[in-house]
């Protein structure tokens, strides 16, 4: 894993962790937030989110 790789994963999981502390929606909003300035394709970004919360429940 690359260091960018890393730190997209630590994003990933704060994004996560702080939806979740925000309620229903939290994650999303804080997920767009982060892709307009981060990611020309929030998809990806998103598949990747998912990703991680799911192996986080």
């Amino acid at each position: 894993m690359t260091k960018e790789e890393d730190m997209d994963n630590d994003k990933a999981r704060s994004i996560v962790a702080a939806g979740k502390a925000h309620g229903q929606g939290g994650v999303i909003r804080l997920l767009l937030a982060y892709c307009a300035g981060r990611e020309p394709d929030p998809r990806a970004w998103l598949t990747h989110i998912q990703g991680l919360a799911e192996r986080k429940t």
